[in-house]
């Protein structure tokens, strides 16, 4: 016998709250934003690396070298600002305190231009 379509309803809204709820609240372990899963899937996938084929992106690991381009992705360039992700609190403190300047001076060189006015790096989470 088919319930009626209020009680349904009902059920369907019930269930609804409870996953807002969840939210609210911090969601289920394991669950995270669709930008954390996006950014997640196209890193893993390597989709990132080929859409950032950006003469900015490319630079920044040049300058960088390999081992801290390893560590250290260009994710973002936009309005001037470059921004870069780290792998480890190490790295980051070591970007942030001693070398952003100066990658950042040497990525304006090999451009050629002065289009990256900072660097702004932020750990990965």
């Amino acid at each position: 016998m088919k319930q009626p379509v209020g009680i349904d309803q009902a059920r369907h809204d019930g269930e609804l709250r409870a996953a807002f709820g969840r939210v609210e609240r911090g969601g289920r372990r394991g669950v995270s934003s669709l930008q954390d899963s996006l950014a997640s899937y196209l890193r893993e996938t390597g989709l990132a690396r080929r859409r950032s084929e950006s003469p900015v992106y490319a630079a920044f690991d040049s300058a960088a070298g390999a081992d801290l381009a390893r560590r250290a992705r260009p994710v973002r360039f936009a309005r001037g600002v470059l921004t870069v992700e780290v792998d480890s609190a190490s790295h980051y403190h070591e970007l942030v305190s001693f070398r952003g300047e100066e990658l950042r001076a040497r990525v304006n060189q090999l451009l050629g231009t002065a289009d990256v006015r900072s660097i702004a790096f932020k750990a990965r989470n």
